[in-house]
């Protein structure tokens, strides 16, 4: 070997050195940044009063959709007021499986979720809104505003 080989295989050990300490600190911010998305995904469904409310109201089980008081819209919802709730609450819980179903959120990341998008996909009044929604898409031949959430409730089992 001579020298001009020797400072080449030097020159490129440097450079790798050099790059681990980049490397590593790329990771790291990337660690911060995905918690902090994350922390902010959580603290907004802690925080945002409508889709606590929706939380609470799936999580008790309440028959929401399908129950036809005075005044009821066509399709189920006592009120418009709830049908925009609901559906803010379900775009949400859509985003969260979006992320998990696309792998852009681990599944550490997930389980923070799960059991709320697990109790939303068990629930009976769920179901019911997401058939109406999915085959209204299906006939309108449209893509369906909460297909991620129902193929993740699909795959596991939760919807016949």
């Amino acid at each position: 070997m001579n020298s001009q080989e020797i400072v080449s295989i030097l020159m490129l050990v440097v450079t790798a050195v050099a790059i681990i300490p980049t490397l590593i600190q790329l990771h790291k911010s990337g660690v911060v940044k995905r918690t902090e998305y994350i922390s902010s995904l959580l603290e907004k469904l802690r925080t945002d009063k409508n889709l606590a409310e929706i939380k609470y109201r799936i999580e008790d089980d309440e028959k929401w959709y399908g129950v036809f008081p005075s005044g009821a819209s066509s399709h189920g919802f006592a009120s418009k007021e709830d049908e925009k709730a609901f559906d803010n609450y379900f775009f949400f819980m859509n985003y969260i499986c979006y992320l998990y179903n696309s792998r852009k959120i681990r599944e550490n990341e997930f389980s923070l979720f799960e059991y709320l998008v697990n109790r939303t996909c068990k629930n009976e009044s769920a179901q019911k809104y997401f058939a109406f929604i999915d085959g209204y898409s299906k006939q309108t031949k449209s893509v369906c505003s909460f297909k991620e959430i129902i193929d993740y409730a699909k795959n596991k089992g939760f919807f016949k």
